[in-house]
């Protein structure tokens, strides 16, 4: 099956040019508007590595999703997601042009619960920077946002995190947790903190 012209289907480069016509150059997630082509090869590259294809459908939630590459991939893919980001005139534009697309406005902040979006089966972050201002998250405030995800979590529920890459800060994880029947498994043991 050709996913990508699949994904590029339901993201056409013409209606990505229109978003890039209407949006400020200046915008963080400008860069999205730019090469369509490479961030649809991304996420079907992400689909593939967390092995969402030809599986039953998983309920799925992307933190920093941006303006939904990756959703749109899993969606295609057969399962349901959502995606949760800060505000940005990009991402507006994106659901404004593909309504299947649920993102929802949410800032990801240090103690604060994110937002009930039900039982997950599966949480991601692909390139999401944890920080606050020109702060970086601290070790503590990363294990707080992975305390509030793991109880919503089905058995056999996994997180797949990939943060902080490239960054200058003094940490950056790569994380997989798995939640089993009966058993949570310990954070520490798991998260790979690279200094």
């Amino acid at each position: 099956m050709d996913y990508l012209a699949r994904l590029l289907e339901a993201m056409p480069a013409h209606k990505i040019e229109k978003i890039r016509a209407l949006c400020d150059p200046k915008s963080t997630l400008y860069k999205f508007t730019d090469e369509p082509t490479r961030f649809a090869r991304d996420a079907i590259a992400h689909c593939q590595r967390l092995g969402l294809y030809d599986i039953a459908p998983l309920s799925i939630l992307d933190l920093g999703c941006g303006p939904g590459y990756f959703i749109t991939a899993a969606q295609h893919a057969g399962h349901e997601t959502v995606g949760l980001n800060a505000h940005d005139q990009v991402i507006d534009r994106f659901r404004g042009m593909f309504p299947n697309l649920r993102i929802i406005w949410n800032e990801i902040t240090p103690g604060v619960p994110l937002p009930d979006v039900g039982r997950i089966d599966l949480v991601t972050a692909m390139g999401l920077n944890l920080c606050h201002g020109k702060h970086w998250w601290t070790q503590d405030e990363y294990q707080g946002l992975l305390d509030d995800l793991l109880p919503r979590l089905n058995d056999g529920g996994r997180i797949n995190f990939h943060v902080n890459h490239g960054k200058e800060t003094d940490w950056v994880c790569n994380t997989s947790l798995w939640k089993w029947p009966g058993k949570m498994w310990s954070i520490d043991n798991v998260i790979q903190w690279s200094i």
